[in-house]
């Protein structure tokens, strides 16, 4: 991929949803079903892999993934806010002129440079695809990425149906485990980064950091058995700080151990992993929630961290030497 693709990447998902008319109701869940298909181009991820050096490529990536998580804890209030005040419609086209000056200041500071084609350089997919290390990588996100779609989907559920909290009273809590992520995942990029300063080799610093944040997630699993809502919570932060500190160290790893020209391709396809996770998770934990309760879903989301821990183990130990970047 070029600098002239990596820049331009942004546009199609944002002229999509950002620069779209403010919709009827019924006509939003077809518009979203067509952002889905270029939301993954608005994701500065990637390029945060490819244009930092190791020592700063985990905090790069920290810093994007984390003003994400901070934007989800500011934006409800606010677009709740326009949309009361000022209608729906409005709350619409404010976060498109938000989208349009985000892209300006995006075109403006992005590489400009080494605009031309790189011959002979690109692999294709299917190479990538067959790669055991590849699957394993894959197969690692498919395993984690499920718990974080239940913490920002099922969660306010949970504190609903077996804390038995009202509407205001989720709302006034819900956001604080976000906070602690969006701070983690800055945290967790910084960490690793001094560590590979301070002379560690970049894959084995993201893998130490990869290792304490899994070796903290089956606090998960306590926030069902406590019997206080509050106690619940900090749990939930717990989790969601590890996630913070996973999240950005493996995005991380991935420019660590891959070409630059395959960051783009290889992040894609973990996020495609993911959210296949994501959708028959949904299915299992409405299933098992209708049936049991929310603990055996607490239960395994404890586990499958240190699962795909070792997954991650397993890949960079498999063939680190046959992709790493001198750096």
């Amino acid at each position: 991929m070029t600098e002239l693709e990596r820049r331009h990447a942004p546009v199609p998902a944002l002229t999509e949803w950002d620069y779209a008319p403010a919709p009827e109701a019924r006509e939003i869940v077809q518009l979203e079903k067509r952002y889905g298909l270029f939301i993954g181009g608005k994701f500065v991820k990637p390029r945060s892999a490819e244009w930092f050096p190791s020592e700063g490529r985990a905090l790069a990536m920290g810093v994007a993934t984390g003003g994400s998580a901070l934007g989800a804890v500011i934006a409800p209030p606010l677009v709740a806010w326009a949309g009361a005040t000022l209608g729906w419609r409005t709350a619409f086209q404010m976060t498109g002129l938000l989208g349009a000056i985000w892209l300006v200041a995006w075109l403006a500071v992005s590489p400009k440079k080494s605009e031309q084609a790189v011959v002979g350089t690109r692999t294709p997919v299917k190479e990538w695809l067959s790669q055991p290390a590849v699957w394993w990588i894959l197969g690692a996100r498919f395993l984690f990425d499920p718990v974080f779609y239940f913490y920002m989907f099922w969660i306010p559920q949970y504190l609903s149906k077996e804390r038995h909290m009202s509407v205001a009273q989720i709302g006034s809590s819900f956001w604080i485990p976000f906070l602690v992520l969006g701070v983690s995942q800055v945290l967790g990029g910084r960490v690793s980064d001094v560590l590979v300063k301070r002379g560690w080799d970049p894959v084995r610093a993201r893998q130490v950091v990869l290792g304490a944040a899994a070796f903290l997630t089956p606090a998960s699993w306590l926030a069902a058995l406590t019997s206080q809502a509050e106690w619940a919570i900090a749990l939930m932060c717990v989790l969601m700080f590890a996630h913070g500190f996973w999240i950005t160290n493996f995005l991380g790893l991935l420019g660590d151990v891959f070409p630059r020209d395959a960051i783009g391709t290889i992040t894609g396809l973990t996020g495609t992993a993911g959210g296949i996770g994501g959708m028959l998770s949904s299915l299992a934990i409405g299933a098992a929630v209708d049936r049991f309760s929310f603990t055996p879903v607490f239960a395994v989301s404890g586990v499958l961290y240190p699962l795909a821990f070792a997954a991650i183990l397993i890949a960079t130990t498999r063939k680190r030497n046959a992709y790493a970047l001198a750096s």
